[in-house]
């Protein structure tokens, strides 16, 4: 499933195309209209422009040559001028450029289980701002799993901070806008409703196990405390988003359920001050804990290591009846064919 395609990105991105289409898709556009001023007219650019960008440089007057990027507003106008469909243009993008930084990266981008992981970990640990992606944690392993989907997906590395026994990834902002494309949140997760994107929740079983993994690397804990063995996910938000924050709850749900895993029923959080409020549940019973080891697992070394330790050592004994979620659950549309549809998309 595409994910980041050219329909998508931001009119403002600028675009750097394999030179030979370049210069072909100006000329057609060119003897299309007649002439290069028409086309700068069309464009509502300077002629001089126009033969910049159709070039791929300008010069500097120091005979030192400036490349020069289309931008995808601009780079639409020429494909509906000479009736170019934009997915054929996408064979021919080499880079993709915002605020001055360049991602050599082909489109589309796909789903893919490296990318979900990404996604799950700005759910948790990670936040996207204007200019920048940052994911703080204190385990180097999961700061390497982050830097290494990024630099497989968009090509770029990230740089490492320690700072007060926390580690800080950095990314420049066009990794962040690259992550919003992909399904994620920008500013205070705690304060915006968070969604599980679609091609999340319709991807392959590997896909929906690592985005899974990295939210409970960075959200879950696993307890181990005398008999009692389960995994614990819980997550805040203030009170007005309660109704979108469970139904968060109950995709992630559904989630787990299509893997093998039935959490218990969701539990309602309150907090001291009454401004913010949680939704919690657990993964008991020990053929739960066994699938989620082998179909999920962590990746954060320590929570590994005790959910190993908790399924090996683990005893049949008579808790307390937990009710599962598939239990209590209130079916609704919100599938079709078992698979999620979003709202006012046909399926085809």
């Amino acid at each position: 499933m595409k994910v980041i395609t050219l329909v998508n990105l931001p009119d403002n991105f600028r675009i750097g195309l394999d030179g030979k289409f370049r210069i072909k898709l100006f000329n057609d556009c060119i003897r299309k209209l007649g002439n290069s001023k028409v086309l700068a007219k069309e464009l509502g650019y300077a002629r001089k422009t126009i033969e910049g960008l159709r070039r791929g440089y300008n010069s500097d007057g120091r005979n030192k040559k400036v490349k020069r990027y289309i931008k995808v507003k601009t780079l639409r106008k020429l494909a509906k001028i000479v009736n170019v469909n934009l997915e054929k243009i996408e064979q021919y993008i080499c880079e993709i450029n915002s605020i001055g930084i360049n991602l050599k990266i082909k489109l589309p981008i796909y789903a893919s289980p490296e990318l979900a992981n990404t996604i799950g970990h700005t759910f948790g640990d990670g936040h996207i701002s204007n200019q920048s992606f940052q994911y703080y944690n204190k385990s180097m392993s999961l700061i390497k799993e982050v830097q290494i989907n990024i630099k497989n997906i968009f090509g770029i590395d990230g740089k490492i901070i320690f700072h007060h026994g926390t580690y800080m990834l950095y990314f420049p902002g066009i990794i962040g806008k690259m992550l919003l494309l992909s399904g994620s949140i920008l500013g205070n997760k705690n304060q915006k409703f968070i969604e599980i994107p679609i091609w999340v929740k319709n991807g392959s079983k590997k896909t929906k196990s690592s985005f899974l993994r990295a939210l409970f690397d960075d959200e879950g804990s696993v307890k181990f405390k005398g008999y009692d063995r389960s995994i614990q996910f819980r997550l805040f938000k203030k009170k007005e988003l309660y109704r979108l924050h469970k139904k968060f709850f109950e995709d992630l749900c559904m989630l787990l359920l299509d893997i093998g895993i039935e959490p218990t029923k969701l539990r309602r959080i309150k907090t001291k001050d009454d401004s913010s409020i949680g939704i919690g549940f657990l993964i008991s019973n020990n053929q739960n804990l066994k699938i989620f080891l082998k179909k999920i697992n962590f990746t954060h070394p320590r929570k590994k290591q005790i959910l190993e330790k908790a399924v090996k050592t683990y005893k049949q004994i008579q808790h307390h009846h937990r009710e599962n979620y598939s239990e209590s659950l209130k079916y609704s549309e919100v599938r079709i064919n078992n698979k999620w549809i979003m709202p006012g998309v046909r399926e085809r």
